[in-house]
């Protein structure tokens, strides 16, 4: 007679089955490895696609296109202000000027 195992099962057949098993998780491992390899050249063909779209001398990336309209923004109203002082600064000349003249004739 043959051996029986606690389960009722032959030590043979325990061993295919458990062979099954075995390929059975190498399958799923080749299959995820491909599915990693076909993901990695998909993410680097876009990869390298964005980089070549960013050397484009057309394109700007648009957080310096918005940093640039805040910066010409600033400028205009730093333009602005400065014309600003310089009139008060010339009134505040005049008026000084104005009052000396007045104090003095």
């Amino acid at each position: 007679m043959h051996q029986v195992d606690a389960d009722g099962k032959s030590p043979g057949v325990h061993r295919e089955l458990t062979k099954g098993i075995g390929s059975l998780l190498g399958w799923r491992k080749g299959v995820r490895q491909k599915k990693i390899e076909t993901h990695r050249k998909t993410v680097g063909g876009s990869r390298e696609a964005y980089r070549e779209r960013l050397n484009c001398p057309g394109y700007m990336q648009p957080w310096l296109r918005a940093l640039l309209a805040a910066l010409s923004l600033a400028k205009g109203y730093l333009a602005k202000r400065s014309k600003l002082l310089a009139m008060a600064k010339i009134s505040h000349v005049v008026k000084s000027h104005d009052r000396m003249g007045n104090l003095g004739g």
